[in-house]
C-alpha cells in the first residue's frame, strides 16, 4: 500500500514538473517573439500612396435577347405540309421557311398567279404600244394599275401558303411540326438577328441617374472573360412590380451566346481619376477615426486621413497623406504609434521603406 501511495505521489510530482516546463517554454517562446519584434520590428506589407483611378462598379443580371427578332405566324387555318428549316439554321430575308398544303389554298394561289401572269403580259404589250405612240398615257396607267393589283394579290395569296423569313438571322425556335393544323395567328417559328445582341437589366433609381447612353460595360457569361458592350438606353419609368428601372446594353454577337441565356453586366457607376488612393485594407478604424500606418524609416506613424470614394479594392484619400508615403497594408492592425516595423516584400524578404 505504501508503495502504491509512493508511486502516486511521484507521478503527480512528475506531471507538475512536465506542465511547469511546458508553461515555461511557452512563456519563453512568447517572450522571444515579442523580443524579436522589439529588436527587429513588426513585419508588415506596405506600398506607397500613389495617384490612380478609383472606380465603383456595380454588377447586374439580365437576359440576353436579339436586338432584331421576328415571329413567323400562320395567316390562315391550314395543314402544314413542309418546314424547310431546323432550329439553329441560318436563313435569309424572303426565304420560304414553311409551306401549307390544302386544295383550297393551292387553288387560290394558282388562280392569283395566273391572273398576275395575264396582267403582266397585257402590261408589257400595252407599254410597247405606248412607246410606239399607239395608246395614251392614261390607257397605260390603267393597265399598269391592274398589273400592280394583280401582283400584290398574288404575293398576298402566296404568303398565306408559303411563309417567308421577314428578316435574316438564325432560327431560334420552332413551335410546330409537319402535318399539324395551324390557325390564323399561331406562332410557328422565331427568327433572331445574330449580328448584335443586347441584355436588359434592372437598376435602382440611384444607379439609374449614373447611367447614360454610350457608357461602356462588360458583359459576362458563365464565368468567361466577357465581352465589351455599351448602354443603348435606360427606361424612364419603373416596373410596377419591382419599382426598378430597366437599362439596355448592346454587345457584338459571338459563338456560344444565344438569346435567352443569363448574363451579368458590370457597370462603372462612378469614377475618379488622378486621385491619391490606397488599398482598402490599409485603412484602420481607431476610436471612430480613419487612420493609416505610415512608415517613416523603420517607425510606424499613425495618421488620421479623410476618405473619399471607395471603389473596387481601393479608396480615395482626400486629406492627411502625401503622395509617395509608404503605408502598411497587412500585419498592421495592432500596431501602435512609434512601433518599430520591418517592411517585407511578397517573398518575405526585408524591403526598403524608402
Amino acid at each position: 500500500m505504501k508503495k502504491i501511495i509512493g508511486f502516486a505521489i511521484g507521478g503527480a510530482i512528475l506531471l507538475f514538473l512536465i506542465l511547469g516546463i511546458a508553461r515555461s517554454r511557452q512563456s519563453e517562446e512568447a517572450l522571444s517573439i515579442s523580443k524579436i519584434q522589439q529588436q527587429e520590428g513588426i513585419p508588415v506589407y506596405a506600398e506607397k500612396a500613389e495617384l490612380g483611378t478609383v472606380r465603383v462598379i456595380r454588377s447586374y443580371y439580365g437576359t440576353v435577347r436579339s436586338k432584331n427578332q421576328a415571329v413567323v405566324s400562320a395567316k390562315v387555318m391550314d395543314r402544314i405540309d413542309r418546314i424547310f428549316v431546323d432550329a439553329g439554321d441560318r436563313v435569309k430575308k424572303g426565304q420560304v421557311v414553311v409551306r401549307f398544303d390544302t386544295t383550297a389554298s393551292q387553288a387560290s394561289v394558282s388562280q392569283a398567279r395566273l391572273q398576275f401572269q395575264n396582267m403582266k403580259r397585257d402590261y408589257e404589250r400595252m407599254k410597247k404600244l405606248f412607246d410606239d405612240g399607239a395608246i395614251s398615257k392614261q390607257q397605260l396607267d390603267q393597265i399598269e394599275l391592274g398589273y400592280n393589283v394583280a401582283q400584290e394579290n398574288y404575293q398576298t395569296s402566296r404568303r398565306s401558303v408559303e411563309l417567308i423569313a421577314p428578316i435574316s438571322g438564325l432560327v431560334a425556335r420552332i413551335d410546330t411540326e409537319e402535318g399539324a393544323i395551324a390557325f390564323p395567328g399561331d406562332a410557328l417559328l422565331k427568327i433572331v438577328s445574330d449580328d448584335k445582341y443586347e441584355v436588359a437589366f434592372d437598376v435602382t433609381q440611384e444607379d439609374r441617374n449614373k447611367l447614360k447612353a454610350g457608357q461602356m460595360v462588360r458583359v459576362y457569361f458563365d464565368g468567361d472573360d466577357g465581352v465589351e458592350g455599351k448602354i443603348t438606353h435606360v427606361g424612364l419609368a419603373t416596373s410596377d412590380m419591382s419599382r426598378l428601372f430597366t437599362a439596355y446594353a448592346s454587345f457584338p454577337a459571338s459563338e456560344g451566346i444565344y438569346p435567352g441565356i443569363l448574363a451579368s453586366v458590370n457597370v462603372t457607376v462612378e469614377q475618379r481619376s488622378d486621385v491619391l488612393q490606397l488599398p482598402v485594407q490599409a485603412i484602420l478604424d481607431r476610436h471612430d477615426s480613419d487612420v493609416v500606418v505610415a512608415i517613416d524609416g523603420d517607425t510606424a506613424v499613425l495618421r488620421s486621413v479623410k476618405l473619399g470614394l471607395t471603389g473596387e479594392g481601393n479608396v480615395e484619400i482626400l486629406d492627411g497623406l502625401a503622395p509617395g508615403t509608404m503605408v502598411a497594408t497587412y500585419g498592421h492592425k495592432a500596431i501602435e504609434d512609434g512601433s518599430l516595423v520591418r517592411v517585407i516584400d511578397e517573398n518575405n524578404e526585408t524591403a526598403s521603406a524608402r
